[in-house]
């Protein structure tokens, strides 16, 4: 006889990454203490939309920001839908958090500070940073991957984050990050450390092979950041900084996908966002996010070293190629497909050129 689910089973285990983890019960641990609850189960009783708004304001005086209060409230709705609390009305609980009040547009790390970084960082962060900067990786995605995530591509690495759940994703890291990542590797065999596709790609010091936590990581890649000069600790350290800490590296990502006029949708998936785009996604051939990819990688590419310079150049070239034979190969296919179905064994000039119209059409979509 199977024993009854506990309120905290059906809240903890549907989530599928660590760093939801943490950040749900973070909420819901701050629900049970406003409201005095000596368990989640008698938590459940407390679910009222009185109650909830109550929560709210306690936040907003406490000075909570306004994303704080949004993931509170997530993490408490999930606990109550996931244990079939239906009397909550969430939209009208919603409009108790009010709109964000915000401070101006958040701006990104320069260049030039991102290098100041990276030589000041060990190698560890080193990797931590140049995933987030050249893969666009959340720091919540870093302490999960492991070696196995990884695979060479030319000089870049391909990689799978989050996988086996149903966030899933693929983008590449640059010839940098990749050098960066052999590198500590080759190191931690010279040390005796067994490297197999299981093996987490970063892991914590000392005797045991253990995968970095991300409050760990947090800890070391926020001293980094201070230790390097790139960020001053303010005297209030709840106050706002115009660069987010982590956030603006994975922007820096971004923002070179758009320079470099990448497509919207793919830039979209290597950034892993699906809002939309599963369907699209399903349909996408990994060649073609890594074309997209290696638009942006000189962008993406911090240090001045000749030799990396050198690699960013090669692969630039080795891309367009196969982008070239890509499209010579879909054209006739396309031209194919017309003689078929005409049963015409030539076109004229006119009609030549509206199939590369029509072509050059479908390539820009």
């Amino acid at each position: 006889m199977t024993s009854k689910r506990t309120a905290y089973q059906n809240f903890i285990e549907p989530i599928q990454t660590e760093a939801t983890k943490k950040a749900y019960v973070v909420g819901l641990e701050a629900f049970q203490k406003f409201m005095k609850a000596k368990d989640f189960d008698t938590l459940l009783t407390k679910g009222t939309n009185d109650n909830i708004a109550d929560f709210i304001q306690a936040l907003k005086d406490d000075g909570k920001a306004h994303k704080t209060i949004r993931i509170y409230l997530t993490a408490v709705k999930h606990f109550y839908v996931m244990n079939d609390v239906v009397n909550i009305n969430w939209d009208k609980i919603r409009k108790f958090i009010g709109k964000v009040q915000t401070k101006g547009q958040d701006e990104l790390y320069t260049r030039e500070q991102i290098q100041t970084l990276l030589d000041s960082s060990r190698e560890r962060e080193r990797i931590a940073f140049l995933l987030m900067v050249s893969a666009g990786l959340r720091i919540g995605a870093i302490p999960s991957l492991k070696v196995g995530d990884l695979k060479a591509i030319e000089n870049l690495f391909q990689v799978t984050v989050y996988r086996g759940t149903t966030s899933e994703y693929v983008t590449y890291c640059s010839p940098e990050c990749r050098e960066a990542i052999e590198k500590y590797l080759e190191s931690r065999k010279l040390k005796g450390d067994t490297i197999t596709e299981n093996s987490p790609l970063l892991i914590q010091l000392g005797e045991e092979v253990k995968a970095v936590t991300l409050t760990g990581l947090i800890s070391i890649l926020n001293r980094a950041l201070l230790d390097s000069r790139v960020r001053i600790e303010a005297d209030d350290k709840y106050s706002r900084h115009n660069v987010p800490r982590f956030h603006s590296l994975r922007k820096y990502f971004h923002t070179a996908l758009v320079k470099v006029g990448a497509k919207p949708v793919l830039a979209e998936m290597l950034m892993g966002h699906f809002s939309g785009l599963r369907s699209v996604y399903t349909r996408v051939d990994n060649s073609e996010l890594l074309a997209e990819y290696v638009k942006a990688v000189a962008l993406l590419t911090i240090s001045n070293e000749p030799v990396l310079k050198a690699k960013v150049r090669e692969l630039e070239v080795e891309q367009a190629t196969v982008t070239e034979l890509r499209d010579r190969l879909r054209l006739n296919e396309m031209m194919l497909f017309k003689i078929i179905t005409s049963k015409k064994k030539t076109f004229s000039d006119a009609e030549a050129q509206e199939l590369m119209n029509e072509f050059t059409k479908n390539k820009a979509r």
